[in-house]
């Protein structure tokens, strides 16, 4: 195991997926922007991968994300 890793910097895998959830929310909060476009943006093979990747990040699928930061602003 390298050092830097042993040490607990996160994976480029941890670092990459929380940067692309980061950047998912941003674009699902003030946007109408198709949720499979954003996938898409991303870089996510399909709408059910994306879907599956922040519900596993956030608790919720992304168009209960949009419809509460909707209701919230």
């Amino acid at each position: 195991m390298p050092s830097w890793l042993a040490k607990g910097v996160q994976t480029f895998r941890a670092l990459r997926n929380e940067e692309h959830f980061s950047v998912a929310r941003k674009l699902l909060e003030p946007t109408n922007i198709p949720i499979v476009e954003i996938g898409a943006i991303l870089g996510v093979a399909s709408l059910s991968v994306f879907t599956e990747a922040f519900l596993r990040l956030s608790g919720t699928p992304p168009t209960a994300w949009r419809t509460r930061s909707s209701d919230t602003t």
